[in-house]
């Protein structure tokens, strides 16, 4: 047995050749432009939600702004410790459940 690789065979037909291929070139080149849909307007719901914060919304907003300033980032160890130990202020926040 050679060790020689198999020489490989280019000449089958191609599928621009194949009638089956053609009638689906033909159709997609006939078809009308499709047009984009228009663009979706922005909601005013979720502004709605956030121009009259709850207390609780504020309670919140000011826990995470007092966490940032002693602890920093939100993904550093000390913000994560803070919250698994109970002592970030975003742990006396009381929610409704």
């Amino acid at each position: 047995m050679s060790g020689a690789a198999p020489k490989l065979d280019f000449t089958a037909p191609a599928l621009a050749d194949d009638p089956a291929w053609e009638a689906l070139v033909t159709a997609a080149a006939e078809a009308p432009e499709a047009e984009a849909p228009p663009p979706a307007e922005a909601s005013p719901e979720p502004f709605e939600y956030f121009a009259d914060p709850t207390p609780e919304m504020l309670a919140v907003g000011a826990a995470y702004e007092e966490g940032h300033a002693l602890y920093g980032d939100e993904d550093g160890d000390a913000w994560i410790a803070a919250l698994e130990d109970g002592t970030h202020p975003l742990c006396r926040v009381k929610t409704a459940a």
